[in-house]
């Protein structure tokens, strides 16, 4: 009752000079504490990004069935997944420990599919050189997606498996980096496209098939425990 009464007596100075020595304690140990807000919110973030996956496989499939309408609305998406998975990263930085290159990175992938969904919107370009413009963004989104997971395993920011999940997905995407060379040579047309570029349509399969993956297991991962403190070494 005493040791309680006590407590209860302590001015605002005692409990400011309490606190700050409990930052000063577990920044001595080299603990960072994410914030949780900021993890839940990164966490849902993630599992949007799934939702706007499933919505592109949605869209295209029903262009390809025969209903031409879905197609704008299959180039606003992706447009929207690179920007959002750009956004994650940003977000992601604190809880990597990172540095901000890494975010850059993903902004300019971002924008750069951005642009692609743009020009065959605007119809400035046609679906196919839009198109590797879009797969080109991609491909420098992928720096981003191999860096964060190498990061991760290095660090155990979320579990190993997830992490060589996330850099299988994003070297695929690597594959995206063809589409300089179309793009120089002035290729324009799918009927007479060379092998690079068809190859650079099959990073497709990193971003638009396995992303979402990888996207859905990290958002579970980051809601399944919203406050954690970790070590954070520096990039």
């Amino acid at each position: 009752m005493a040791a309680r009464i006590a407590r209860l007596r302590r001015t605002p100075r005692q409990l400011k000079r309490r606190a700050l020595g409990r930052v000063a304690e577990t920044c001595r140990k080299g603990l960072v504490p994410t914030a949780p807000s900021n993890q839940a919110v990164s966490g849902r973030l993630a599992k949007a990004l799934t939702g706007i996956g499933l919505f592109n496989a949605l869209t295209i499939i029903l262009m390809y069935a025969g209903l031409p309408i879905f197609g704008p609305l299959n180039d606003l998406g992706i447009a929207a997944a690179a920007i959002a998975q750009a956004t994650l990263a940003w977000r992601l930085q604190s809880f990597l420990g990172a540095a901000g290159l890494r975010g850059a990175v993903a902004i300019l992938g971002a924008a750069i599919a951005a642009v692609g969904s743009a020009l065959v919107l605007s119809g400035a370009a046609n679906w196919f050189v839009a198109g590797l413009v879009s797969m080109l963004g991609y491909a420098v989104l992928g720096g981003w997606i191999v860096s964060a997971n190498h990061r991760a395993l290095r660090t155990g920011a979320w579990p190993a498996e997830l992490a060589v999940f996330g850099i299988v997905t994003g070297a695929i995407t690597f594959l995206g980096f063809a589409a300089l060379l179309a793009l120089a040579r002035g290729v324009g047309s799918p009927n007479s496209a060379p092998w690079y570029a068809l190859v650079a349509y099959l990073n497709g399969v990193g971003w638009f098939i396995l992303l979402p993956i990888w996207n859905f297991r990290l958002g579970r991962y980051l809601l399944a425990d919203p406050v954690r403190a970790r070590a954070a070494p520096p990039a």
